[in-house]
């Protein structure tokens, strides 16, 4: 077990920074999630089709995305936790980190101008990265907009939201062990995850911080859209069922503060070069 650890750390991934999803009839967001993802510097992403009406397979062809990602169909309930540990195990060892997040989540690298993979070297000692979410509301929006939602939503909740406590991860699978949850993971000894201030993070939650880093949430969308995230369900926890009360409760505290620092690293993506 000792030289098979030894053997996989020292091993060079083919990709640097790789994300990994689970999915279900989100595919009119494939394109803006995959692209601008693509804009500040990841590689590859492994999407798993929970079971989508239109395959996701389809229509990541259809919009030449393709060559970016593994799609694995993965049908079932609350299969988040399952899909996480079936990614780590089988494709740890191609990529030197891996994002586990949401199609409704975007990762915003602000102190290296949208670059991604710069951003991620100051922590290449650490197990993983954990990124504050900050929540995006609906902006007043009841239908669907037709333009892009990074366009459309830009006001969010402030820094004192509770919700915005939660992480998301971006680990290093050579120093990782297994999936505590959707948000965390547990570690070899002596490595852990941390902050963007390099503060250890034990779980799931941490004090909001966003100075350098963020991960927004676009959890509210329109209501209309809202509507169609209840009926697709949960891929956590099937058994508990959002509700529109939810939405207003998040909606009431997600509009305060707008932000558009998103659009700079989407409008003017940044050149990273190859993975060495």
């Amino acid at each position: 077990m000792i030289n098979y650890l030894k053997s996989f750390i020292s091993r060079k991934a083919p990709h640097y920074i790789s994300i990994c999803c689970i999915i279900k009839d989100e595919n009119n967001y494939l394109d803006e999630w995959v692209n601008y993802h693509l804009k500040v510097g990841v590689q590859h992403f492994y999407i798993y089709d929970n079971g989508s009406t239109i395959p996701v397979q389809d229509t990541l062809q259809k919009l030449d995305l393709l060559k970016y990602v593994t799609v694995i169909n993965f049908p079932g309930v609350s299969m988040q936790y399952v899909t996480y540990k079936h990614c780590l195990k089988k494709y740890g060892m191609q990529s030197r980190w891996i994002a586990f997040i949401d199609t409704d989540e975007f990762i915003v690298p602000k102190t290296t101008h949208g670059d991604l993979r710069a951003f991620l070297k100051d922590y290449e000692g650490y197990g993983g990265l954990g990124i504050n979410w900050l929540m995006f509301g609906s902006a007043g929006y009841v239908e669907k907009t037709g333009r892009p939602q990074l366009e459309s939503f830009v006001l969010r909740s402030d820094d004192t939201f509770d919700v915005n406590k939660h992480i998301k991860s971006i680990i290093q699978p050579k120093y990782t062990r297994k999936v505590f949850d959707a948000h965390s993971f547990k570690y070899i000894k002596w490595k852990f995850c941390v902050n963007e201030h390099f503060v250890r993070i034990p779980k799931s939650f941490s004090p909001v911080s966003t100075d350098k880093i963020q991960l927004n949430h676009y959890f509210c969308r329109s209501l209309a859209e809202y509507h169609e995230k209840i009926k697709r369900g949960r891929s956590d926890d099937a058994s508990i069922t959002r509700s529109v009360e939810l939405f207003h409760e998040f909606d009431r505290a997600s509009n305060k503060v707008e932000d558009t620092t998103i659009l700079t690293f989407r409008d003017h993506p940044v050149y990273t070069p190859p993975y060495k």
